[in-house]
């Protein structure tokens, strides 16, 4: 799932992007990759940006895997809003950033959701949930 803002100058804009595992098996036999989860417009910042991964929300599970974390960011820098959150382990974990930083003035710019899972690969992933939250906020105007 794609989100694409127009929004008007200066205007706080919050995105609530899921993260099933589904969207990642498809990457197949790989230990770290990335999808397109988002864009960042041109002129705008991410104000803020984490990932949430509850007691409620079904955790990460796949045969072997022994540990998988979620990272936002984008190309060149794939933790550049989160640092890589925990998604199989019990409990709460929630992966704030390194937010404030504009991306473009002139493009559009993806936001990728990176994983990376040991013991085995991503496409062995059988179930489980978080959340990214991100805001943006426009702090240019466009060229």
């Amino acid at each position: 799932m794609t989100h694409t803002l127009q929004q008007r100058y200066d205007l706080l804009v919050p995105l609530v992007i899921q993260l099933p595992y589904t969207l990642f098996t498809g990457l197949g036999a790989v230990l770290t990759g990335s999808v397109i989860v988002g864009e960042i417009p041109a002129g705008y910042r991410v104000e803020s940006a984490d990932i949430v991964s509850t007691a409620e929300m079904v955790k990460y599970v796949g045969p072997s895997v022994t540990s998988a974390t979620i990272s936002l960011g984008i190309t060149g820098t794939l933790a550049k809003f989160t640092a890589a959150t925990n998604v199989l382990a019990s409990g709460e974990h929630i992966g704030s950033g390194l937010a404030g930083s504009l991306v473009s003035v002139d493009s559009v710019t993806n936001l990728l959701a990176t994983i990376t899972t040991v013991g085995a690969d991503v496409n062995v992933l059988t179930g489980g949930s978080c959340t990214a939250y991100v805001s943006l906020r426009r702090v240019c105007a466009t060229r």
